[in-house]
């Protein structure tokens, strides 16, 4: 690992523990709060994190990625140090709970663009450097985040009784402040994104694989993995708001109500950590069972592959009873639910006199510029209605998913 690498992981480690760190302390200060406007109630106070949360929603759902087409995690960092700073310093001036509200908005911002999603965005450039600790570094990473809520729910409780909580956002502003900026340092620089021209960017799209956002919410996948997090979230949000105060009111001191928050945080990292440790092992025998997929990663969509759907040009499957011979390369090909149920390297050859050299490779290639035969060879032919001119293609057996 070089010292890029290495650094964009540290300084991505530091602006996440501040960054979430900061927006962990509001349910700390909540008690604080009831007492210094007790002509609110607690559900009105609450507001503030309320709506904290639905900025911090919009910024990561609608507006980070068309961000990052246009700048670096670098830069958004030092605007996650201006943020900040108004967070705290509106805090500490505040007169009314409608500042409060206020403030809110500028932390559910820091929330939305300086934490777990820019976290992963600032080492992404370096996958390749990691190599198989691809997974660890993700993990480290936003266990730092895990890591900031705890510290931050430990220590602000035990100083707003010595020093108020006022003069507790100072500090903590300060703090947060240089540490987002010593991320900007420790990051290097990186050429933002240039969109490129028609053509271009089309055929660049189309070279990425994966799904786009319109077919990934079309798989029942997506919905399964947003509604747990939907309702994991709801869960975790409302403990986190209202626990401190309920075991204030029920009798424990600040502090000690403040320290139950951190607990959790600490219980959450160990998981976090366990959970990239796994991920590197099925990522490893994932890896190996898609070097079986005969298909392009921009075209394959068996499950044994988890890529993106075949390209519109190429119907998804063909009847089991579909003749081998009769399959060219533009026509379907066989459905997985036809394989056997042994997982196999077999791969679809051509047969034919008139199919290219290299005929042992595997069609379609991985990538558009693996194997690009002649025309002369392989004719352009109907999805619907294969050219007779087509080579014959021989499949004694197809890849099967793997079990999970």
């Amino acid at each position: 690992m070089n010292s890029k690498a290495k650094n964009a992981a540290i300084g991505a480690c530091i602006a996440l523990f501040a960054n979430m760190g900061m927006n962990s302390t509001f349910t700390i200060f909540l008690t604080s709060f009831a007492q210094t406007w007790p002509d609110s109630d607690v559900a009105t106070i609450a507001l503030a994190a309320t709506f904290g949360c639905l900025m911090a929603f919009i910024w990561s759902t609608f507006l980070v990625g068309p961000i990052l087409k246009k700048t670096t995690p670098r830069a958004l960092f030092f605007v996650c140090a201006i943020l900040s700073a108004g967070y705290c310093l509106i805090h500490y001036f505040s007169s009314a709970v409608w500042m409060l509200i206020v403030a809110g908005l500028l932390g559910g911002s820091t929330l939305g663009l300086g934490t777990h999603a820019m976290g992963v965005a600032a080492v992404t450039p370096y996958f390749a450097d990691y190599g198989k600790k691809v997974g660890t570094v993700i993990a480290v990473v936003l266990a730092s985040a895990a890591l900031g809520a705890a510290a931050f729910s430990f220590i602000p409780g035990m100083l707003i009784p010595v020093m108020g909580w006022r003069n507790v956002y100072l500090v903590m502003g300060a703090v947060i402040v240089v540490c987002n900026l010593l991320a900007v340092a420790l990051i290097p620089k990186t050429e933002a994104p240039k969109a490129a021209a028609g053509g271009a960017a089309a055929g660049a799209a189309e070279d990425v694989p994966g799904l786009t956002v319109g077919q990934a919410l079309r798989t029942p996948a997506f919905w399964l993995v947003f509604l747990g997090i939907l309702f994991l979230t709801i869960n975790y949000q409302g403990l986190c708001t209202y626990m401190p105060t309920f075991l204030v009111e029920c009798g424990m001191t600040q502090s000690a109500a403040s320290s139950m928050q951190g607990i959790m945080q600490l219980v959450g990292i160990v998981f976090i950590i366990a959970g990239g440790a796994l991920i590197n092992k099925i990522g490893i025998r994932a890896s190996s069972s898609s070097r079986e997929c005969p298909w392009p990663s921009a075209a394959c969509s068996t499950p044994s592959c988890s890529r993106a759907a075949p390209p519109s040009s190429w119907p998804s499957s063909a009847p089991c009873s579909a003749s081998p011979a009769a399959l060219s390369p533009t026509s379907a090909r066989p459905s997985p639910r036809c394989c056997s149920a042994t997982r196999t390297s077999t791969r679809l050859t051509p047969s034919s006199p008139a199919a290219p050299s290299g005929a042992a490779r595997p069609w379609p290639p991985r990538s558009s510029a693996a194997w690009s035969p002649a025309p002369a060879a392989i004719p352009t032919a109907s999805p619907s209605r294969p050219s007779s001119a087509s080579p014959a293609w021989s499949c004694s057996s197809w890849p099967s998913p793997p079990t999970r």
